[in-house]
């Protein structure tokens, strides 16, 4: 059975949205257990949600997070396709396959986009894993106007030596800008991990306490999780205001050294926000 309640059809094959970053499921009546559908996923895309890049040319990037080594994490992966459209006119400026690779920090996808001019555009990453399973994800950005140097002409003349004292005034005060983008949830985010030591004696242990900062555009419910792999870490729900927020997860189980996924649901009237970051223990 789906998350949401669906019955599996005779096919065999259901589609479930995720809740709250959580991934697909179904119950098996006859296993006595639970099947997890565990696909590798694609974070901290570049172009990013609601980002910026500059005209001309510029390199699109998203790692890869999965269960295992980089280089199993690879393998799950068939490939990652990168659509880019023109939000003005719906046109196809950018369509094909990202190249795979790794470095210290683990597995991704890179690709060169060329031929975009300044506007509104709509990434779609498209990830195929070994299986023929596929999840897409949607980021809306712009491509800001690149900057023209021009060639540095010959040096003129010396002109005439200007008087001794001569002041001249101060021009008109400039209109104030536009005001600037509010900041959306899940931007500029981070999580920090802090061992305690309680109680006395034989009591005494250890606990671990874990705190997230994130900048919150609205007033509204913020629902943060961290996990690794199949595995859920810590987890908090709390209504937070516009501005900087912290929030205090609950500990469901230790924590050791690595990189853990970090996921941000936040809710809206028309549609919800999910946003992913990696973290480092």
């Amino acid at each position: 059975m789906a998350p949401a309640g669906t019955v599996c059809p005779g096919s065999g094959t259901f589609t479930a949205p995720t809740y709250y970053g959580a991934l697909p499921g179904e119950s098996d009546d006859r296993s006595g257990g639970r099947t997890i559908i565990q696909m590798p996923s694609l974070l901290n895309t570049i172009p990013g949600w609601n980002g910026s890049v500059t005209g001309g040319s510029f390199t699109a990037y998203g790692d890869l997070g999965g269960t295992g080594t980089a280089t199993q994490v690879l393998t799950q992966v068939a490939s990652v396709d990168l659509r880019i459209v023109q939000v003005a006119n719906g046109a196809i400026i950018f369509d094909q396959m990202m190249t795979p690779g790794q470095d210290t920090v683990g597995p991704f996808e890179t690709a060169t986009v060329n031929g975009l001019s300044p506007g509104r555009y709509l990434a779609t990453f498209t990830l195929t894993d070994s299986h023929g399973d596929t999840s897409a994800s949607q980021n809306p950005f712009v491509v800001e106007p690149s900057g023209i140097v021009a060639a540095q002409g010959t040096e003129g003349s010396q002109g005439p030596t200007a008087a001794t004292g001569a002041i001249t005034s101060a021009g008109p005060q400039g209109q104030a800008g536009p005001q600037g983008p509010q900041p959306q949830a899940g931007k500029s985010s981070s999580c920090t991990l802090t061992n305690r030591t309680v109680g006395t004696g034989r009591s005494k242990h250890k606990v671990q306490q874990i705190k997230c900062v994130l900048i919150s555009s609205a007033r509204g419910l913020i629902r943060v999780t961290i996990s690794r792999g199949t595995a859920t870490y810590a987890t908090a729900t709390a209504v937070v205001r516009p501005g900087m927020a912290q929030i205090r997860l609950r500990s469901l189980r230790p924590m050791k050294a690595g990189r853990y996924l970090v996921t941000i649901f936040t809710p809206g009237r028309k549609h919800a926000t999910v946003t992913h970051f990696t973290m480092r223990i």
